[in-house]
């Protein structure tokens, strides 16, 4: 293995195991019981690439929730929207499915598959 594959395997592997804790987090989050309305107290959409937001106040903080460009223009100042509240780590999550992470841990074990092929034999080999 080349010095470099035994960094991309280790940063795989973290990757790996954050994105997992964070599904597991989500998928707790996921029943629509959970769901509360909050009110939206500032937008911050972008028409072109980055992330977009929409803020939230909740317990005399301010929370930014992160959302696609198109979804945050659904999201105007003082419309409602349904979160659920992950109270252990202090974070709200909007319910997707889990789309993210799921995509998230895909393109990880790609990567992490891929760093652990021995490339030295097989360029050897076609050498």
């Amino acid at each position: 293995m080349y010095k470099n594959q035994y960094i991309i395997t280790i940063c795989a592997v973290l990757g790996f195991l954050y994105t997992l804790f964070f599904y597991y987090q989500d998928s707790k989050l996921e029943n629509p019981s959970m769901l509360k309305s909050h009110t939206i107290i500032e937008q911050g959409c972008r028409n072109s690439k980055g992330s977009s937001s929409v803020h939230i106040k909740y317990n005399k903080k301010i929370y930014y929730i992160r959302l696609a460009n198109k979804e945050c223009l659904k999201y105007p100042i003082g419309t409602e929207i349904q979160l659920s509240y992950n109270e252990q780590f202090d974070y709200f999550y909007k319910p997707d499915g889990l789309k993210r992470d799921k995509r998230r841990l895909l393109i990880i074990g790609v990567i992490f598959i891929l760093s652990i092929i021995p490339w030295k034999k097989i360029i050897k080999i076609k050498s």
